[in-house]
């Protein structure tokens, strides 16, 4: 089994648009970075939603209900980007603690 794992080539990841699949390990935007992010927030999402539905919480909880949003757009958007290779958000980061800043060339 070890041997046909050395065979075995490198994946291509073919799936994750032209653009920004050699980017390097350090860009603020690499792809395995933003694969950690997306898990990072679909679990926090579950969370939030687990608190919405709970009785006992005091029931429906407007600010939670916005965060919940949040993070299924930035999530979208996230997916989006790997696809596409445009980053839609304005804000970046595994919490969206950065925000994009534009250049003009």
């Amino acid at each position: 089994m070890e041997k046909a794992r050395k065979a075995k080539s490198p994946p291509k990841n073919i799936s994750i648009h032209s653009s920004i699949r050699n980017l390097p390990k350090n860009h603020p935007l690499n792809f395995k970075k933003v694969q950690e992010w997306i898990k990072h927030n679909k679990h926090e999402h579950i969370r939030l939603r687990k608190l919405l539905r709970r009785k006992s919480g005091g029931g429906y909880n407007r600010e939670i209900n916005n965060m919940a949003n949040i993070l299924d757009v930035y999530i979208l958007n996230m997916q989006s980007y790997l696809r596409t290779g445009v980053w839609l958000d304005l804000r970046y980061g595994q919490d969206r603690q950065f925000k994009i800043k534009y250049k003009i060339s």
